[in-house]
């Protein structure tokens, strides 16, 4: 295989994290051109926000190799059972995002570094990076950072600490945060490793919500007040369920917007939901959609896109060091908000972004998820109240939600865990 390679090649592999391979592969070049394959090696701008597999070579070594997922052919080197395992990998993907079937005709997946290295890929371990990244392709979404997974979930773990290895110590400018893995017998906790169930728990750790596709049948419900905020942010292709409440809204009303919405949601339709009303509606919403038999997904309206959805999980784990009888007051806000005496201030970004939204979830878990009598007040984007309200609830958090009552300039409690 090494004796096949040329320049290019080399820059590719450096470019998919491999730098220091690359240059132990310059060996096999002509003497001529080893000082300028160095070089362009050491100048190769890795490519971020891209799905990566840990590869094992002849030698034992492990690379990273981009996954690809488009129309065109299969990589040329692919053994039997690892192009079964990216078919089926795209065969989950249409169905996680409600792509219609033609969508994946001629769809295929490939791994450029393999074909340029002539190495032969087998096993099944290229089903779970083949999987992201054909949901990212069918959904037209993005990653903030990169990816590396390997695995499969009817298949054995090969050679797991060898591409955990490799996954923390390619180029840091990749910024893999861990390794995901899919397979059986499932590994002892390790740091950087997460050990993913399902194709779903796989897809809302990486995107948060699922990037349905376009033509995916997928419901807009709006809830919004009467006689303003009457027009959705939907998709072009969605069915819209307009909800429309009183204004102004009060406590008394949230049991009303419940049982409305709930009303139309159906087991295992697809539902997107916007807000045109109080920060308190999106937050009650949080709490109330967290168990219903489909996957709600709550757009931000600057954005217009899905920020959160009822079926993300977080796994930070809180602190134990906490007080767990202490009584805590807070108030979710950026540093320009205004000081409100008697609240504990929980600072976020003046500009919360998709991408930062689980972070920002993960901090206020970890800081307060242990504290006894909770109440929380949201001056925020609709869609973090919505997020926060909603783990809360999933995790059996007892919390109470204010509304601030401007005529009086103080926070008023609307709901908790007896309503």
């Amino acid at each position: 295989m090494e004796g096949m390679l040329n320049i290019d090649d080399l820059v590719s592999l450096a470019a998919d994290g491999n730098p220091e391979t690359a240059q132990r592969f310059i060996k096999n070049l002509p003497e001529a051109s080893r000082t300028d394959a160095s070089i362009r090696i050491c100048q190769a701008e890795p490519k971020s926000g891209q799905v990566r597999a840990p590869l094992v070579l002849d030698d034992g070594s492990v690379i990273m190799a981009s996954v690809e997922v488009g129309p065109g052919t299969f990589s040329r080197l692919l053994a039997k059972d690892a192009q079964e395992a990216m078919e089926e990998a795209i065969a989950e993907a249409r169905e996680l995002t409600g792509a219609p079937a033609a969508a994946t005709v001629g769809v295929v997946g490939r791994v450029a570094v393999a074909d340029k290295l002539s190495m032969m890929v087998s096993g099944r371990s290229l089903y779970l990076p083949t999987l992201i990244e054909c949901v990212r392709y069918l959904g037209d979404a993005k990653l903030a950072a990169s990816v590396a997974a390997t695995g499969c979930f009817d298949a054995p773990l090969d050679c797991l600490p060898e591409k955990l290895e490799a996954s923390r110590t390619s180029d840091p400018l990749l910024k893999h945060r861990s390794l995901l893995a899919a397979g059986y017998p499932a590994p002892s906790t390790q740091k950087d490793l997460i050990v993913c169930d399902t194709p779903e728990t796989v897809v809302h750790r990486v995107f948060g919500a699922t990037p349905w596709h376009s033509d995916a049948d997928v419901t807009c419900l709006h809830v919004y007040s009467k006689g303003r905020d009457a027009c959705p942010i939907a998709r072009p292709s969605a069915k819209i369920v307009p909800i429309e409440v009183s204004d102004p809204i009060t406590c008394a009303d949230l049991p009303d917007i419940e049982k409305r919405v709930r009303s139309q949601i159906a087991p295992g339709g697809r539902y997107q939901i916007t807000v045109g009303g109080p920060i308190i509606v999106a937050a009650k919403l949080g709490t109330v959609l967290k168990n219903v038999p489909a996957e709600v997904q709550f757009v931000d309206a600057r954005t217009k896109r899905p920020w959160w959805s009822n079926r993300a999980l977080n796994f930070i784990k809180p602190d134990p060091g906490h007080d767990e009888t202490a009584t805590r007051k807070v108030l979710i806000c950026s540093q320009g908000s205004q000081w409100t005496a008697g609240w504990e201030s929980f600072i976020i970004p003046d500009s919360v972004t998709q991408q930062g939204v689980a972070a920002i979830v993960g901090e206020f878990l970890a800081k307060y998820a242990c504290v006894g009598d909770q109440h929380v007040a949201f001056r925020a984007p609709l869609a973090l109240a919505f997020a926060i309200a909603s783990v809360l609830h999933k995790r059996g958090m007892p919390t109470r939600y204010y509304h601030r009552n401007e005529s009086v300039q103080q926070y008023e409690c609307w709901f908790g865990p007896d309503n």
